[in-house]
């Protein structure tokens, strides 16, 4: 892991592997002494994540997917910024990315160097909620654990849901709740790899329902406890639905599943339609779902089939 930023303790925790993955990891501990390596059984991803933070002894918590790249720079300058500003988390921007995309540069630092990920270098700073609200406007920011750092006092009463699908989207915005400051750059120092293997393509019947789950749990608990964010929450809300869609084929539109997902959207879809600061995707789809939630499930899904990577 070459990062400029050189104190980092690197935690791989071993979910129970049985490819020989488990070899490696011991053999790279033997190799650095900042790596460290827990073994367990298989649990999942929610429950490897709280296994390493855990075991984690640093100021901060960075997770990186077993299957995305990112830059040399990106935990100098989080780091950095939040250092700066003060703040609890700093967010950097993401790109995607296929294999093909790294196999056609010489190295993982060409392509964070390139025109599509190097321009821009604007910082924002946020204050209470309005970190929050940034986050749950997908203002450049997911509901994602990686492309950020967050301090690990955030985690003394925030964890991942085990034992579910989609436990990000059941934990980012507790942890979001938590902070005082967030600080976000629109500088690209993540790749999120899209593979046909991944779980973005993967989701219609085991991660999606825990999906829907989490989104509609995240509404009511913002609701209840941040109600100040509660139109932020509607318009994430309404976008998980529509993503949910987009992976469930049309003629599956009468199963329960789906008629409950046609409903949420009609419970929220007014509040977004006229909140002007919900993205304009999102207030038109609010304001299409009025005319017709089927068509534009039909038309969400043809346009998931062809963007699924063919490699």
């Amino acid at each position: 892991m070459t990062q400029a930023y050189e104190d980092i303790e690197l935690i791989l925790v071993d979910d129970g592997s049985d490819d020989g993955s488990e070899k490696l990891c011991d053999w790279l501990a033997s190799c650095f002494d900042r790596i460290r390596v827990i073994h367990e059984e298989n649990g999942g991803a929610a429950r490897a994540r709280n296994t390493g933070i855990a075991h984690a002894s640093g100021d901060w918590i960075c997770f990186i997917d077993s299957d995305d790249i990112f830059s040399a720079a990106m935990l100098d300058e989080l780091v950095g910024m939040a250092v700066d500003t003060g703040a609890d988390i700093a967010v950097c921007a993401h790109a995607r990315c296929k294999p093909s995309d790294i196999s056609n540069v010489d190295s993982i630092g060409d392509f964070f160097s390139s025109d599509d990920t190097s321009a821009g270098a604007h910082q924002i700073v946020y204050k209470g909620h309005e970190g929050v609200k940034a986050l749950l406007y997908q203002r450049g920011m997911l509901s994602a654990p990686w492309g950020m750092i967050s301090r690990k006092s955030l985690w003394d009463t925030v964890s991942f849901p085990e034992g579910t699908a989609a436990e990000d989207m059941g934990t980012i915005y507790r942890l979001f709740l938590k902070a005082d400051t967030v600080t976000y750059t629109d500088r690209v120092l993540y790749g999120y790899m899209q593979s046909t293997d991944n779980t973005v393509f993967s989701t219609s019947s085991e991660r999606n329902p825990d999906y829907f789950m989490h989104s509609r749990d995240m509404l009511e608990y913002i609701r209840e406890t941040a109600p100040d964010c509660t139109n932020a929450a509607s318009s994430r809300h309404l976008s998980a639905c529509f993503q949910i869609l987009s992976e469930i084929p049309y003629d599956q539109r009468k199963t329960e599943f789906v008629k409950e997902i046609y409903d949420s959207i009609r419970s929220v879809r007014r509040s977004v339609a006229f909140d002007r600061e919900a993205r304009r995707k999102n207030r038109l789809a609010a304001l299409g779902s009025y005319i017709s939630i089927g068509a534009i499930h039909r038309m969400l899904n043809a346009e998931y089939k062809r963007s699924i990577p063919k490699e």
